[in-house]
C-alpha cells in the first residue's frame, strides 16, 4: 500500500483446548460446542483460506492470544509497532467530556449491562439519562443519541422492537470495544 501506513497480514493462534474453554465460559447459544465440534470448525476455516496463510506464516505476525485480553493488546501493539505512531495513544484521561458520543453510548451500555450475558434493551432516552446522570457539562439530547442509533448501524448494538418501540443494548462485539475504551481511560482513586 502506499501512504502513510502499510498494511500486514496478522495470524492470531491459540490452542484448540483453551479456545474451547473460552468458548464454554462464554455461554454462547452455539449449538453445542464440543472438542470435536470446534475441530470441524477449525478444518472448515482451514478449507476457507486460512491453511494458506497459516503455510505463508513467515509472511506475517505471528500473535499468541493465549493469555490475558491486555497481555493480547500489548502483544499486538508492541509486534505491529504501533506504539507511537498516534493511532493509539497510551495517555490516558479521566475526563468524561473528552468522549465522544458513541464512546458514552457503549460506555453507559457495557455499565448497564453487567456482568450479564444478556441485559435487558434500552430506549434512546434511558441511554441519554444514564449519559447525562455521569454529570458532563454540555448534557446529551435524545434526538442526538436516535441520530447515532439510526446513522451507525454495526455489530456493536443490538436491536429490539418491544412493544414498537426501538431499544438498544451493547452486543459481544460492543463489549469488546467498551474494553478499549476503559484501557485508555483513568478513574481517579
Amino acid at each position: 500500500l502506499s501512504g502513510k501506513y502499510k498494511s500486514k497480514r496478522v495470524l492470531v493462534t491459540a490452542n484448540s483446548q483453551l479456545r474451547l474453554n473460552r468458548k464454554n465460559q462464554r455461554n454462547r447459544p452455539i449449538d453445542s460446542i464440543n472438542e470435536e465440534g470446534l475441530q470441524e470448525r477449525d478444518e472448515r476455516e482451514l478449507e476457507m483460506g486460512v491453511a494458506k496463510l497459516i503455510h505463508e506464516k513467515a509472511k506475517a505476525v505471528e500473535i499468541s492470544n493465549e493469555s490475558s485480553l491486555n497481555d493480547l493488546y500489548t502483544n499486538y501493539e508492541s509486534k505491529l509497532a504501533l506504539t507511537g505512531q498516534g493511532l493509539q495513544t497510551r495517555q490516558k484521561h479521566s475526563n468524561f467530556e473528552k468522549l465522544s458520543l458513541k464512546e458514552l453510548i457503549i460506555l453507559v451500555l457495557y455499565v448497564a449491562r453487567g456482568d450479564a450475558e444478556k441485559s435487558e434493551f434500552f430506549t434512546t432516552t434511558q441511554v441519554t439519562e444514564m449519559i447525562n446522570n455521569n454529570g458532563i457539562s454540555k448534557p446529551k439530547h435524545v434526538t442526538n443519541v436516535g441520530r447515532f442509533f439510526k446513522m451507525n448501524r454495526s455489530e456493536l448494538f443490538e436491536i429490539a422492537v418491544i412493544n414498537k418501540i426501538r431499544k438498544y443494548r451493547l452486543s459481544n462485539t460492543g463489549v469488546g470495544f467498551a474494553k478499549l475504551i476503559l484501557r485508555k481511560f483513568e478513574f481517579p482513586h
